[in-house]
């Protein structure tokens, strides 16, 4: 019984590394390799199918060669590299520090609690970057201005429109138009 816990801890862990690593935006390919080096470091070997929506992975203990078969939707999420980035760490340093299923659930909890950047600084970052690149193809400070209006209100009805969970497509066409 102690045995069937243990696999069944190391699924769900590895099912929400591959579900969060989904929602904020990785690739697949960095998704494998990531779970599978989480996983390999743990004494398991994993295979996983991504689809859109789901994830399916079964888990072999290889050293009692006991599999579990699992499947979680994946949940939708913000683009996130903050995330990305520290969940591909922290897989290194499961593989290379051999860090224990508690450590890796202790950390993965820890950047999944951290908060997100405020939406109004990601705003006006945004829009001052898009001022940047004006100015580095040659803009002057009016264009400059106009470029970071544009941006500002642009981003700011897109990110409107997320929130409300409407169409992509059309988010990025009224966003374009908003910002021209």
């Amino acid at each position: 019984m102690q045995q069937e816990t243990r696999i069944g801890e190391v699924s769900d862990l590895l099912l929400d590394f591959a579900i969060s690593l989904m929602g904020a935006g990785s690739h697949t390919s960095r998704v494998v390799r990531n779970v599978v080096r989480v996983a390999t470091a743990l004494g398991y070997e994993v295979h996983l199918t991504i689809f859109q929506k789901n994830v399916t992975m079964m888990v072999k203990d290889l050293n009692s060669a006991e599999w579990v078969t699992a499947v979680r939707r994946i949940k939708p999420m913000a683009l996130n590299f903050r995330i990305i980035s520290s969940l591909s760490t922290l897989s290194w340093d499961a593989f290379d520090s051999h860090l224990s299923l508690e450590e890796i659930r202790i950390r993965y909890e820890q950047i999944m609690a951290h908060p997100r950047m405020s939406r109004w600084l990601v705003l006006f970052l945004v829009a001052c970057a898009n001022a940047s690149f004006c100015k580095l193809f040659g803009g002057d400070a009016i264009a400059m201005g106009l470029v970071f209006l544009g941006t500002l209100v642009a981003f700011y009805v897109r990110q409107e429109m997320m929130n409300h969970h409407l169409n992509h497509f059309i988010v990025f066409i009224v966003a374009a138009f908003v910002s021209s």
